[in-house]
């Protein structure tokens, strides 16, 4: 019994570690998330700048800046590949990379950044766990838009974390299924003996009746014996008379 209980303990202490540590993955990835989505942020204010894209009327534009600008975050950390669009009066047009516009005016196919050569020789599972998607942002100046940029971001370590999380996840609830398993395996184990022991009290209680029938009974007999044997003796005299 002892070792039972020891055992059910252990088994719950492992389940209030994995609750905590899942509650920590969980913060965690809170705050992977955020911090990533602050860093799209800053990328996304970085090229909303009139400097850089001008403004909507304005087809003169610096691409040696912008070439500049997109080199900072361009396969670097969080992010991949990186397009800049801008918006020419009601037309939006790639400026960045400056092949694709010659690209697409030759009828090639260009693909999107998140878009690899070999793309079309991955399996739907291989695609659904791929670490890396596009993001599109518009950009923006004041009530002016500018623009928009997709960029390749990396959710790789966000995505680990939420695996661990997963992972994490069963294997509590595979814990507090063995938990409550062990529980249920003491009640019965419990049930049983409190039976045993109550039965066995009712033998005892049994037991001490019949004793005590017997010393009763002993007792009388002794009592008994006395009288008895006077008249077995006066019986004796009156049979035999000296």
């Amino acid at each position: 019994m002892g070792r039972l209980r020891g055992n059910v303990a252990i088994y719950a202490l492992m389940a209030v570690l994995a609750v905590i540590s899942l509650a920590v993955l969980f913060r965690l990835r809170e705050q992977f998330n955020t911090n990533l989505e602050g860093r799209v942020g800053d990328l996304q204010r970085v090229f909303s700048n009139r400097a850089l894209l001008k403004t909507r009327s304005e087809a003169k534009i610096s691409f040696a800046e912008i070439e500049a600008e997109v080199a900072k975050y361009e396969n670097r950390g969080d992010f991949g590949d990186i397009r800049v669009a801008k918006l020419f009066g009601n037309t939006q047009r790639i400026v960045y990379p400056f092949y694709v516009p010659a690209l697409e005016a030759a009828g090639l196919e260009t693909r999107q950044p998140a878009e690899q050569d070999e793309a079309d020789s991955l399996s739907w599972w291989e695609r659904l766990g791929s670490n890396k998607r596009v993001v599109e942002l518009p950009l923006e100046s004041g009530t002016d838009l500018l623009g928009a940029l997709q960029v390749e971001v990396n959710y790789g370590a966000l995505r680990t974390v939420s695996m661990v999380i997963w992972a994490l996840g069963a294997i509590l609830a595979a814990s507090l299924a063995f938990l409550a398993l062990q529980f249920r395996k003491q009640e019965q184990v419990i049930s049983a003996t409190t039976v045993e022991l109550e039965e066995k009290r009712r033998e005892m209680v049994r037991l001490e009746r019949l004793a005590l029938a017997g010393q009763l009974s002993a007792n009388i007999l002794h009592d008994l014996k006395k009288p008895v044997l006077n008249i077995r003796n006066e019986a004796d005299e009156a049979l035999h008379p000296v």
